[in-house]
């Protein structure tokens, strides 16, 4: 994909300073600007999470080089951590199975890392409920208030 785009951008610079008028430029300029924008939009995303016990909030990050987004949650909006089993289909067609790690309240849900590996995920969820310091499917209201005392 990269060397395509990189192809329609010289192809588009090359028509760009040949001496044509801008009607006859109008066409390769959108395609430039279509395959610039597929570009940047295919970069990989990285996300970022923070738990923050004292303040009992949960900061996501995702972003790339251009585009970036941050929320922030309250822990107090979820009662449980789950690890969710999706099949998915891999490179090249096979089936490929993906176990979520995901915090889930009442209201929302939210996603905090996928693995292949099940035993990496399982691993990955008691590391994390050690560390907020409630069991799975409890409540953490009761126990984040003796972590933050």
């Amino acid at each position: 994909m990269g060397a395509m785009v990189f192809a329609a951008f010289v192809v588009g610079i090359s028509i760009l300073f040949a001496g044509s008028s801008f009607k006859e430029k109008l066409p390769f300029i959108l395609l430039l600007l279509v395959l610039i924008a597929m570009l940047l939009w295919s970069l990989k995303m990285v996300t970022t999470v923070v738990i923050n016990r004292k303040d009992a909030t949960i900061c996501k990050d995702e972003g790339s080089l251009i585009f970036s987004r941050s929320r922030r949650y309250s822990l107090y909006d979820f009662n449980r951590l789950t690890i969710n089993e999706q099949l998915q289909t891999g490179e090249e067609g096979y089936p490929l199975t993906v176990y979520s790690l995901a915090l889930q309240g009442p209201i929302l849900t939210l996603a905090l890392i996928s693995t292949n590996d099940k035993a990496e995920a399982e691993r990955l969820r008691d590391d994390l409920v050690s560390y907020l310091g409630f069991p799975v499917g409890s409540s953490p209201v009761e126990s984040l208030h003796a972590v933050v005392k």
